[in-house]
């Protein structure tokens, strides 16, 4: 297992297994951990839409969560 900060605080997760590498995108929220995305990567660079992907159910679920406290 492998973690890297991705950008604005989106983080990726690797796991290597037997057939391939599988990647999941994910966020810290208070003590815990959210995922938002999990994908196989084919090339070295992260595809953009899984990128953007990422960002709009990060956005998403703080949104909902602001909501639901007001």
């Amino acid at each position: 297992m492998i973690f890297y900060f991705f950008r604005e605080g989106v983080f990726e997760y690797r796991v290597s297994v037997s057939a391939g590498r599988i990647f999941r995108l994910f966020f810290f929220q208070n003590k815990g951990l959210v995922f938002l995305n999990g994908f196989v990567k084919k090339s070295q660079k992260t595809p953009q839409q899984e990128i953007e992907k990422a960002m709009g159910l990060m956005k998403l679920y703080k949104d909902s969560k602001t909501t639901l406290k007001t």
